[in-house]
């Protein structure tokens, strides 16, 4: 289950040293914390509580114990389903784990041949490390061909149908039949110098497969040349590095991609907003003929006063343009495009209707805004012009091409557009929804009761992909339920556990003798402190204050410390914040130089034990990793901050570590 805030705050994470933390009350920190509940601001500045010594911190595991109910941190895309095959993260007792039903999921969780009908856990055997994400994408038909994705703490996997990953990428065994079969672990294959560690968000479309990293860099592997993002400098079995116009600029700072079979949409830092690929309407006229092979800086499209909050890219794998959707922070949704199916959702049923700048899409009385909403999701598993919608009150909508009565109309496999909002799922099951994914054939609203997850499905019934075998009709028109507690009575509790907070911005200024650190959250729920963290080395952290956090809030927070007694030498600095009941989320790592002249490249330690090469860069470059004897081992453009190289596949001895004109010795052990 996809979930933007989610992947806002989780995307954040830069490192992989990050404190052990319990999440339960019996925590002694957690009873120290100061009781100020001043909440009359929402600028909140001054140094506060200092925090004494006790509050040091040591290096430890980057997954926090949790009680059952929390989801793992780092998860976010829960759910996915292709044309009619489905994977689901659920958390049970604190632990993630993956389950599986539709039509030939058997194949693909390897362990037989057919379909699964109800939500199967997938034996943990078959995969390594915690689940974190899934995605999928299907050619479609009566088999329902499908490639599918599982990220988790420590592996990539990609696997399905092979003329699906084919269609994808010529590089050799890139995925394979089943997430246990040997080509299926890509982990390896990622691009040079990419940890999984670094990954935060994946996406796969019929034509391609793409990453974020917690840099906000994007990588695509595609056949199609305007999906390559970097002005197709090389071949189909190349990862393809996202750049700007000049072919050379890396694009960076990303926080969410939308990838369908046509295009990308990219959102980003200090509202920014860009997009690659078949022609789409970025720049405020109507466009049918030009194509972006980079990404195009498309901000100035966006509704003036409004910021991003979400993304959709629709398309298909045909020749033609993408349809393009925002959410912004005035919890309305905007469209630009062409108007395949009624996807715009103005209530226009001319679907060669082309909208050259964002207008909002229209509530159910086809005239009004629609409002509040929290989260849209689009068909760009199924490549169908179909949207879906949520309310802050759990309300759902729909609009677009309800192929396979996937919105609640139309009982036919054939298109079928419906070009004014409707209201699905209603009345709701005594509770409001809590998330919603449209994917391939059919709509799943979610809900919580009594402490478990469940959904209501509409569309394409086959192969068992309701996920209720008792329920054998085929399309289905009116909403029905299914539980995700039908695998052997596993109870699931995570649907409902949305992050306490936003992160919006994070910075640290040099003032003289002090550094000025500020940051800004958003969407504050139950929030109850935050730690401001510092470190001489990037790896080891002392707590050197607590501040009170907003505690519930709509609007955006400011928030600053000045630390009054910076090291000479590197400072680094992060945020952990805790709420109420002892959840917790992480800013991002900032960095001050403070004596002599700014360095290019500082490496820290320089000591390696664990296989990763952690270095700061002050601005961008590219980074080499030479042997002792000169021979280049490893090269790669790097963005300016903290990155990480893999040196795991290097022997013990002395290498060297080269950026512009400066070079860093590290002995690796």
């Amino acid at each position: 289950m996809s979930n933007s805030k989610k992947l806002i705050s989780m995307a954040v994470i830069l490192l992989t040293a990050i404190p052990h933390i319990h999440a339960q009350p019996e925590n002694p920190l957690l009873n120290e914390f100061p009781t100020n509940t001043d909440r009359t601001s929402n600028y909140r500045s001054g140094d506060t509580t200092t925090a004494s010594p006790e509050f040091e911190e040591t290096p430890g595991p980057h997954m926090l114990p949790l009680s059952s109910g929390i989801c793992v941190p780092n998860t976010v895309n829960r759910f996915t389903g292709s044309w009619h095959s489905n994977l689901y993260i659920g958390n049970n007792a604190g632990t993630n784990v993956l389950l599986a039903w539709g039509q030939s999921m058997l194949d693909y969780t390897g362990t037989g041949t057919g379909n699964i009908t109800s939500p199967t856990i997938v034996s943990a055997a078959s995969y390594a490390g915690v689940p974190l994400e899934v995605r999928a994408s299907s050619s479609g038909g009566a088999s329902g061909l499908s490639a599918l994705v599982l990220r988790t703490s420590t592996k990539l996997y990609v696997f399905g149908t092979a003329a699906n990953l084919t269609a994808i990428t010529s590089m050799a065994n890139f995925g394979g039949a089943a997430i246990n079969s040997a080509n299926s672990d890509v982990t390896s294959k990622l691009p040079g110098g990419v940890l999984i560690s670094d990954v935060i968000q994946t996406e796969i479309s019929q034509t391609a497969f793409a990453i974020l990293t917690s840099t906000g860099h994007v990588y695509v592997l595609t056949k199609v040349a305007n999906l390559q993002g970097d002005k197709a400098v090389a071949g189909p079995s190349t990862w393809h590095h996202v750049t700007l116009s000049d072919g050379t600029t890396f694009l960076s700072g990303i926080t969410k991609i939308s990838l369908s079979s046509s295009g990308v949409l990219a959102m980003g830092p200090s509202n920014k907003l860009y997009y690659w690929g078949s022609p789409a309407n970025v720049a405020g006229v109507t466009n049918a003929v030009t194509s972006y092979n980079y990404a195009f800086d498309m901000s100035a499209q966006i509704p003036l006063g409004k910021t991003l909050k979400g993304v959709v890219c629709l398309g298909n794998k045909t020749p033609s343009t993408s349809t393009l959707f925002i959410l912004c922070d005035d919890k309305k949704v905007y469209a630009t495009g062409v108007n395949t199916s009624g996807c715009l959702g103005i209530n226009n049923a001319t679907t060669t209707f082309n909208q050259a700048t964002f207008v909002t899409v229209k509530t159910t009385d086809g005239t009004t805004d629609l409002s509040n909403i929290v989260k849209i999701d689009g068909d760009t598993e199924g490549d169908l012009f179909c949207m879906g919608a949520i309310s802050a009150t759990g309300q759902v909508y729909g609009w677009g091409d309800s192929q396979a009565a996937m919105l609640g109309v139309n009982g036919a496999i054939t298109s079928f557009s419906v070009p004014k909002t409707v209201q699905l799922f209603s009345p709701t099951p005594g509770v409001n929804f809590t998330d919603i994914s449209v994917a391939g054939h059919f709509f799943i609203a979610f809900y919580s009761s009594g402490g478990t997850d469940q959904y209501w499905y509409l569309g394409h019934n086959i192969g068992g992909s309701i996920g209720n075998p008792a329920n054998v009709t085929t399309f289905i028109l009116a909403g029905a339920p299914a539980s995700l507690n039908s695998s052997g009575g596993v109870t699931f509790e995570c649907s409902n556990a949305t992050l306490p907070l936003t992160w919006l911005s994070f910075t640290a200024q040099k003032r003289e003798a002090t550094v000025l650190l500020k940051w800004t959250t958003a969407y504050e729920q139950n929030t109850r402190d935050f730690w401001i963290q510092h470190s001489t080395d990037g790896i080891n952290w002392n707590t050197i204050a607590v501040k009170p956090a907003a505690g519930n809030s709509n609007q955006e927070e400011y928030y600053d410390y000045t630390h009054t007694n910076p090291a000479k030498g590197f400072n680094y600095y992060r945020i952990i914040q805790l709420d109420i009941d002892g959840r917790s989320s992480y800013s991002s790592v900032v960095s001050v130089l403070f004596g002599g002249k700014d360095k290019l490249l500082q490496v820290f330690p320089t000591s390696i034990h664990n296989g990763i090469i952690r270095l700061q860069l002050s601005e961008a470059a590219s980074v080499s990793v030479y042997s002792a004897n000169g021979a280049l081992l490893q090269q790669k453009q790097m963005a300016p901050g903290i990155q990480t190289i893999d040196a795991s596949y290097l022997s013990a001895g002395v290498y060297f570590i080269k950026a512009g004109t400066e070079t860093e010795k590290i002995i690796i052990y």
